[in-house]
């Protein structure tokens, strides 16, 4: 089944998307977590970051934020480690390494969904 709002594809016969929350059968109300505290509903849309916005975009993105910064931590440290032994080329590796993962743990703490 595919959300009318978001375009996520969701399991066979669920309610509510997995990504948006929007509700999937006529005349159910959307969660409530989509609806601000004065009774309006969100139509931010893109509003939210995608780390810990929950759904299955929120759990994907945590996935992803947590595989670069356990890159840069390896990167960087393997890099101090190899150019202590003087194996220069590897510790430029791995210092590239590292920027990637902090590139890519910086960009997911900005990207909004």
């Amino acid at each position: 089944m595919i959300c009318p709002k978001c375009g996520a594809s969701n399991r066979d016969g669920a309610s509510y998307c997995d990504s948006c929350g929007e509700a999937l059968v006529p005349g159910l109300r959307p969660r409530s977590d989509s609806v601000d505290d004065d009774g309006s509903e969100d139509e931010g849309g893109g509003s939210e970051p995608l780390v810990g916005s929950g759904g299955l975009v929120g759990w994907m993105a945590m996935d992803w934020f947590l595989r670069f910064a356990i890159v840069a931590v390896i990167g960087i440290v393997a890099g101090v480690a190899t150019l202590a032994i003087g194996a220069y080329a590897y510790s430029a590796f791995f210092f590239l390494l590292g920027v990637v993962g902090i590139v890519g743990t910086w960009y997911l703490l900005k990207a909004k969904r």
